[in-house]
């Protein structure tokens, strides 16, 4: 059973035949979905102009997110200039 990040569950059955074979690929229908031997699965593997994750699409940003970043390159500001702080000390002895 595979399970995807939306919360959608698709039962793929055994994906390795009894003969020890390996199991089949999921591929990309023409459809866009993607297929698992004969199977539809229903799920969207391609993003269109109309899908909510094409460029442009995100009219808002998490603020958490945000702030995390933030955080984040503050962080790495930090431990540069100890770096530098360091080498540079380090040149000087």
């Amino acid at each position: 059973i595979l399970t995807y990040t939306a919360g959608t569950t698709v039962n793929l059955g055994r994906v390795v035949g009894t003969d020890g074979r390996d199991g089949l690929s999921p591929v990309i229908g023409e459809n866009g979905n993607w297929w698992i031997g004969e199977e539809d699965t229903g799920v969207r593997a391609t993003f269109g102009a109309n899908d909510s994750a094409a460029p442009g699409a995100v009219t808002q940003t998490n603020p958490v997110a945000v702030a995390a970043i933030a955080v984040s390159g503050v962080s790495l500001a930090g431990n540069l200039a100890w770096v530098l702080y360091f080498v540079i000390k380090k040149k000087k002895v």
